[in-house]
């Protein structure tokens, strides 16, 4: 079991959950720099996340 944007919560649950953790102080510095650009030829990005093992995600129960 996973989850997605490593909220606080994730590390409350049992078992703790295993997450991607999105980088949201790039993500919005990123986005702002978009608004205001004069440019008319944005594209996609990607901009990496980082995955948070927690007990959640091991080998498959026998």
């Amino acid at each position: 079991m996973t989850g997605f944007d490593d909220i606080l919560l994730a590390n409350l649950v049992v078992p703790r959950l295993t997450t991607v953790r999105q980088p949201t102080d790039t993500l919005a510095r990123r986005a702002v720099e978009l608004l205001f650009s004069q440019s008319s030829d944005i594209e996609d990005e990607m901009i990496d996340g980082s995955l948070i093992k927690r007990v959640s995600t091991g080998p498959a129960p026998q």
